[in-house]
């Protein structure tokens, strides 16, 4: 299999879109000698949550992140005007016991 997504990779570019992390990507399609990144041109791991291309991780950030709070708290009440309110949980279990 690896020898034909070689040959495919010199006609056209390749990549995939896995739900795994990448180490258990690399445990299921790579090697020990041969990264997985290096064997496409485009990975996703994680549903496409991290990105590599050539073998070098993309930027990314979350959506949340990116709009920012308020604007997608803004966005969610627009949309689904019965939702409840987003409210970020506490991080730590004390935080949650209080």
């Amino acid at each position: 299999m690896l020898q034909l997504l070689s040959e495919l990779r010199h006609k056209v570019a390749i990549g995939y879109v896995g739900g795994s992390d990448l180490v258990k990507q690399q445990e299921q399609l790579g090697t020990a000698e041969v990264n997985v990144t290096s064997l496409f041109d485009f990975c996703f791991p994680e549903n496409g949550l991290t990105a590599f291309r050539l073998g070098e991780k993309l930027a990314s950030t979350s959506f949340i992140g990116w709009i920012g709070e308020e604007k997608y708290k803004a966005l969610v009440k627009w949309y689904v005007p019965d939702a409840p309110t987003y409210q970020k949980q506490p991080k730590s279990n004390s935080a949650r016991r209080r």
